[in-house]
C-alpha cells in the first residue's frame, strides 16, 4: 500500500483507520509516514500527523524515536492540525525525562496563549499533568494555570477537562 497516495486520495476517518492498521507496529512504515509529515507538501503533514496520532494509541513505542524531533518541529510555525495531532501524541506516551521539561514548558505556553485552539489546550493540559504528577512544585504551577483557564474560558471542553485534571493532580 502506498501511504502517500492513500493520504492524498482519501481523507476519511475510515481511510486513516485502515492506514493505521496497515502501519501497525512496523517501524519502517512508520519511518515512511514520518518522512511524509516532515518533508511532504500540504496537505501531507496535516494528514500524516493525524495518521500518526491514530497509530500511537495501539503502539505507543512508535512515537518514542520521534519525540525530540516532534518537539523541535512544534516549536516552529506548523499548521494547527499538526499541532493538535502531536499534542495528542504527547498526551498518550510516557515522555522521557531528558525532554520532559521542554515539553512541559511548551505545553504551559500553549495553554495560556489565547490563540491556541481548544483541542491543543486540552491535550497540553493532559500532557502537562502527566509530566507534573511526580513533582509537587509543578503540580502547584499547573493547578494555577488550569484554574485560570477554567475561570476565564468560554470553552466547556477546557472547563470539563480542567476540573478532571485538578482531581487527578490531587487538588
Amino acid at each position: 500500500m502506498d501511504i502517500k497516495q492513500q493520504l492524498l486520495s482519501d481523507r476519511s476517518k475510515q481511510n486513516i483507520s485502515r492506514l493505521a492498521d496497515y502501519i501497525g507496529k512496523d517501524k519502517k512504515r512508520c519511518a515512511i509516514l514520518w518522512k511524509l509529515i516532515r518533508q511532504g507538501e500540504a496537505p501531507l503533514p496535516q494528514r500524516g500527523a493525524w495518521l500518526f496520532e491514530n497509530c500511537v494509541p495501539k503502539h505507543p513505542e512508535l512515537a518514542l524515536p520521534y519525540l525530540q524531533e516532534m518537539l523541535s518541529y512544534m516549536q516552529q510555525e506548523v499548521p494547527d492540525g499538526v499541532r493538535r495531532s502531536f499534542s495528542k501524541v504527547f498526551s498518550l506516551v510516557e515522555i522521557p525525562e531528558e525532554i520532559s521539561g521542554e515539553i512541559y514548558d511548551l505545553c504551559i505556553d500553549w495553554i495560556i496563549q489565547e490563540k491556541t485552539s481548544i483541542a491543543v489546550k486540552v491535550h497540553c493540559m493532559e500532557t502537562a499533568k502527566n509530566i507534573a504528577l511526580p513533582y509537587p512544585e509543578l503540580r502547584e504551577e499547573l493547578t494555577i494555570v488550569i484554574r485560570d483557564q477554567i475561570e476565564y474560558t468560554e470553552s466547556a471542553g477546557v472547563r470539563v477537562r480542567g476540573k478532571r485534571l485538578l482531581k487527578a493532580l490531587g487538588i
